[in-house]
């Protein structure tokens, strides 16, 4: 492919996932290149949004983005109406005297979005067009994995010359991705970690003594003085007449006491052994003029917390997320990453339905998505969590997008490959787990920089 340079006129074959066109929008077009979308019945509204983020992001005329709609629905199968409508369209621009307005006459085809249908004869309708009407031709799609541009063959041109890396000032922002995808948030994400010190001391402990002692704390002394208790759904203890035989019980498991309560508990020592969160916690709180602190809601306030249920909150996993927000953060411009936020939980415009990601960050524009869990349930919770957000990122960032989950799994390779292997996931998923906590920030850079 010669350089990345725009082109007079660029026809985008429009998909289900509005960035690759994007991409290809902002390398091959300027203010002065005619944009035609190619669009199916369904795709009619990521047109849409892909054209009206161009006007109003990117200061395009909107005199010269056109969305070019197959007629019917089911259209994006049928060779025929494909031909038809590239053909007419070609027939009706190009007849118009100030079309090229002085430029070469050079049309581009970038064909990463629609069906397989529409890619395929999309490409022989506008060759043919070009020929019939003296235009040069080129092509390309986004590759994905490598983020790049790759362009047809070319008699002058040797096969590394079709490949051309998408340019580092080429990016798109949480916004951008957000507006394409027709996306908006519940709430403002979390731009800073939550007690980033205590959370790094905790999850130097962890790395080192492993999570059982701390969730045996949570479950036994934490959730039992701040937590309501609740049945548990299904039998859980042998009744004293053995001729009853198992009988529900109630466990700590159930909605947080209220705020005054929480306020005045009283926490028992953390596990021994977890002295880097002990000291940390004693030197923020000293700092803080909070020693000594006789309850929960006076810990609460020296380290900074808003309330005695969001440090309860934080305690029982939330912290893992603030972990690996700051490890990120601390690397940001090393990586070149930006728009780094936390607890990003993204609505459809007409839905009321929600999800959340835990930790998010775009380079270029490709989006990381991390799931952050301390859950020991089982490797099913695991997997389904990474699953989700799998899906979620993709949704986002497309093909593009990489998504991990950071787990104190003690086997992270295990379900990685399982869901790797059942879902087509390779080298789209990474599990960090117990093994790599120790030196998680050095294998989240690497997971970022080879993704």
């Amino acid at each position: 492919m010669p350089e990345i340079t725009p082109v007079p006129h660029l026809v985008l074959l429009i998909g289900s996932n509005p960035v690759p066109n994007a991409i290809a929008a902002l390398c091959l077009s300027d203010d002065q290149t005619h944009l035609s979308l190619l669009n199916s019945w369904d795709s009619g509204e990521v047109a849409g949004r892909l054209k009206n983020w161009l006007v109003d992001h990117h200061n395009r005329d909107p005199a010269r983005l056109e969305l070019v709609a197959l007629r019917t629905k089911g259209d994006e199968y049928r060779p025929a109406a494909i031909h038809e409508k590239v053909n007419d369209h070609c027939n009706k621009v190009w007849a118009v005297t100030a079309f090229w307005s002085g430029r070469q006459r050079v049309v581009h085809l970038h064909y990463t979005g629609g069906t397989k249908t529409m890619t395929v004869h999309a490409h022989s309708a506008v060759q043919a067009s070009a020929e019939r009407h003296q235009v040069a031709f080129h092509a390309s799609y986004l590759n994905p994995d490598a983020l790049c541009l790759v362009a047809d063959p070319q008699p002058t041109l040797g096969l590394a010359q079709t490949e051309r890396p998408i340019p580092q000032d080429i990016r798109l922002s949480l916004e951008d991705l957000l507006k394409l995808h027709g996306l908006k948030v519940a709430k403002p994400p979390v731009l800073e970690p939550i007690c980033p010190d205590l959370a790094l001391a905790l999850l130097q402990d962890h790395a080192e003594l492993g999570h059982t002692d701390w969730e045996s704390w949570i479950n036994e002394k934490l959730k039992p003085t701040t937590r309501r208790p609740k049945f548990i759904p299904y039998p859980g203890q042998l009744a004293d007449d053995p001729d009853k035989g198992w009988h529900r019980i109630k466990v700590p498991i159930g909605k947080h006491l209220n705020s005054t309560q929480l306020a005045a508990a009283q926490l028992d020592q953390p596990p021994p052994g977890f002295t880097h969160f002990t000291t940390s916690q004693s030197a923020l709180l000293t700092a803080a003029n909070c020693l000594p602190v006789a309850n929960l809601g006076g810990i609460a306030t020296g380290l900074g917390f808003p309330s005695a249920k969001g440090y309860c909150e934080w305690l029982e996993g939330l912290w893992l997320e603030s972990a690996v927000f700051k490890l990120l953060q601390d690397q940001a411009a090393h990586l070149r990453l930006h728009d780094l936020v936390m607890n990003l939980e993204p609505i459809r415009l007409e839905q009321s339905k929600e999800f959340e990601i835990d930790v998010i960050a775009i380079r270029g524009y490709r989006l990381f998505a991390i799931s952050c869990t301390t859950d020991s349930t089982g490797e099913g919770i695991l997997k389904q969590k990474l699953f989700e957000a799998s899906i979620r990122a993709r949704q986002m960032g497309g093909d593009e997008a990489r998504t991990a989950l950071v787990c104190c799994a003690e086997k992270p390779e295990r379900i990685q490959a399982e869901l790797e292997g059942e879902f087509d996931l390779k080298g789209k998923i990474r599990v960090f787990g117990q093994p790599q906590l120790a030196q998680l920030k050095g294998s989240l850079a690497d997971w970022i920089q080879h993704a």
